[in-house]
C-alpha cells in the first residue's frame, strides 16, 4: 500500500468521526509528560507502520483502524497515553 503524506493540521484539534486518524498536528505532550519518539516505542512494533499512519518524531497520533483508540495518543514514560487534544469546533464528545 502506498502512503501519501498528509499536510500538518494547524487547527490543533481532531475530528470525532475519524477518532483523530487524520490528525497531523504538532502536539507532543500528555499529562504524564513529553511523548517518546515513535522510534523508541517498544510496546508494539510500529516501525513498519510509520509511513502508513504518519508516526513521525514524537507527535500525538492515532493509528486507527489498526489500534481502535478513540483519540490521538503517544507513549509517555513507556505508557500509552491520550494527548488531551480537543475535538474540533462543532464536534461533541462521544456519549
Amino acid at each position: 500500500m502506498q502512503y501519501t503524506p498528509l499536510v500538518p493540521d494547524e487547527k490543533g484539534c481532531y475530528n470525532e468521526a475519524d477518532s483523530g486518524f487524520y490528525y497531523r498536528g504538532l502536539a507532543n505532550t500528555t499529562q504524564r509528560g513529553p511523548c517518546q519518539p515513535w522510534s523508541d516505542a517498544t510496546k508494539m512494533d510500529y516501525r513498519e507502520l510509520y509511513d502508513y499512519v504518519g508516526l513521525e518524531d514524537n507527535y500525538c497520533r492515532n493509528s486507527l483502524p489498526l489500534d481502535d483508540q478513540e483519540a490521538p495518543w503517544c507513549y509517555s514514560g513507556g505508557v500509552k497515553t491520550f494527548c488531551g487534544i480537543p475535538l474540533c469546533e462543532g464536534e461533541k464528545p462521544k456519549a
